[in-house]
């Protein structure tokens, strides 16, 4: 970093450079993805929306969970008190008896409950140690999956009765649609039931591990390892094909018509009918591990705290100039930079910028990060992937991590 007359940071956590990813310019809805800053650097391997929030969970208990229903600002919440430091694999929305609650799953057993939108969790017991990977919510009732073909049922998300176990098979997937739950895991394991407890081996025709499961347009949709998708119009009877890949696909869901599967390298595919795919640009190089969909967008999640967020209109300009009497909008801190006057402020929502920053004009600015999408309120704050050069003038810098 290069100083010239002053430069003042109220706020910067870090500096380390990294390679600059680039972003993307489709004009497709479904290409114009944007990371958020999480505000951790822990890997994300579920995420779930309800109650018009979103909850992420990961490694070591993280508990990510939204502040406010707009995917840009994030808060990290503890696991609580009494609750081990266990990595945590899946996480569902539930509304048992008219209470949502979400429920999140992971190693060695665990099971967390929160009825305050991740804010507060208890751990609950399950029965088992086996490691569990996914869970769903439907029919009235919870359902996770895991280790050794471990399949547990809850009315509440608190009380837990073991239906199927003792293979050495991984289960890591399970969704509900069509009046039938369907889990998928190692080996191409398939099984199914019209009620949660009664659960029926099915031929899958692939013996690839499948590791997420979604149902919509009449169809399950199942992804996994070396790109492989499963179709079964009931969950019965399945076809089988793979996309052009040797990555693993992790997760995948529905909603507006649209099957979204994630995976390896931040890949990101899109079909209405879990058999013609597109691939679109993500703008990030880490694995994402799971996907959902929640106040209008497709969320995913996955490697270093990655979030990202897909907008099905072009989202407000993420930088905008206050001054007292108007307010001009930017896509990027640059540009806003060079329009402002001396004594400017430039606010900037929560999310990744891929710029290397040139400060050279003879002008005091202050570049506030950390906002939301509506510029209401700023409890987070903005990542810059890049660098800042300043070679003339006074920045004040609040609210941002150059990375």
């Amino acid at each position: 970093m290069k100083s010239g007359k002053s430069i003042i940071f109220i706020l910067a956590l870090s500096l380390i450079f990294m390679t600059i990813l680039p972003q993307s310019s489709q004009a497709d809805p479904l290409d114009n993805w944007i990371a958020v800053t999480s505000g951790t650097d822990n890997w994300l391997y579920g995420i779930a929306y309800g109650n018009n929030k979103f909850v992420a969970v990961g490694l070591f208990s993280t508990i990510t969970s939204l502040t406010s229903p707009d995917g840009v600002v994030w808060t990290s919440n503890t696991s609580g008190s009494g609750v081990d430091v266990y990595h945590l694999n899946g996480i569902a929305f539930g509304n048992p008896f008219g209470n949502g609650i979400f429920v999140a799953v992971g190693v060695s057993g665990t099971i967390l409950t929160s009825s305050d939108n991740g804010v507060s969790w208890i751990k609950r017991t399950s029965g088992t140690r086996h490691f569990l990977y996914g869970i769903t919510y439907g029919d009235s009732i919870f359902v996770a999956v895991g280790e050794s073909d471990t399949i547990l049922t809850s009315p509440d998300g608190i009380n837990w009765t073991e239906r199927f176990s003792g293979s050495f098979y991984e289960l890591d997937g399970v969704t509900y649609g069509d009046s039938t739950f369907v889990a998928v895991g190692e080996s191409g394991r398939i099984f199914t039931s019209t009620n949660g407890e009664n659960w029926y081996l099915e031929d899958s025709g692939t013996d690839m591990c499948l590791t997420g499961v979604d149902y919509g347009n009449g169809t399950f949709v199942a992804v996994g390892q070396s790109g492989t998708i499963a179709t079964s119009d009931h969950g019965i009877n399945w076809t089988v094909g793979a996309l052009e890949l040797t990555g693993w696909l992790h997760a995948i869901t529905f909603e507006n018509g649209t099957f979204v599967a994630v995976g390896e390298s931040g890949r990101i595919f899109t079909s209405p009918d879990g058999v013609s795919w597109t691939e679109r640009t993500s703008g990030t190089i880490y694995t994402l591990e799971a996907v959902t969909h929640g106040s209008g967008k497709f969320a995913a999640v996955g490697g270093l705290g990655t979030i990202l967020l897909d907008y099905d209109e072009t989202p407000l300009d993420p930088v905008r100039i206050w001054r007292a009497h108007y307010i001009d909008y930017y896509k990027k801190i640059q540009d806003a930079y060079y329009w402002a006057w001396d004594g400017n402020i430039i606010e900037i929502q929560a999310l990744q910028f891929n710029e290397n920053l040139i400060f050279d004009t003879n002008k005091t600015v202050i570049l506030r990060g950390g906002f939301n999408s509506t510029y209401s309120t700023n409890p987070s704050s903005t990542t810059i992937n890049g660098s800042i050069t300043i070679s003339d003038g006074t920045v004040v810098v609040e609210n941002i991590v150059i990375m």
